[in-house]
């Protein structure tokens, strides 16, 4: 399953169009246009306490190397995506 790595810029996710990078690429199967939701991963906080698996946003790819892929945000629920979070396809363009 890819996920987001780091950038230069460690801003938070706040709007659509801002470009994020996964760590999966051509060899993993990634392809231009394939829409991907961005998963925070569930964890627990304390004993009374955990994350659960929430939708913290949308992309969709907008460049593939053979390792790597850059996505362009559709959309954002959460804007604390960070170096890590679970990036699952939902969709592929029709080729």
């Amino acid at each position: 399953t890819p996920s987001v790595i780091p950038t230069r810029d460690r801003g938070e996710l706040t709007e659509p169009f801002q470009v994020l990078f996964l760590d999966k690429g051509r060899e993993a199967g990634v392809k231009l246009g394939d829409v991907f939701e961005l998963r925070r991963t569930p964890q627990r906080r304390d004993p009374l306490a955990a994350t659960t698996d929430e939708l913290m946003g949308m992309v969709q790819i907008v460049n593939v190397n053979d390792h790597t892929s850059s996505a362009q945000v559709l959309n954002v629920v959460f804007t604390d995506v960070r170096q890590g979070t679970e990036a699952r396809q939902v969709g592929r363009l029709p080729t």
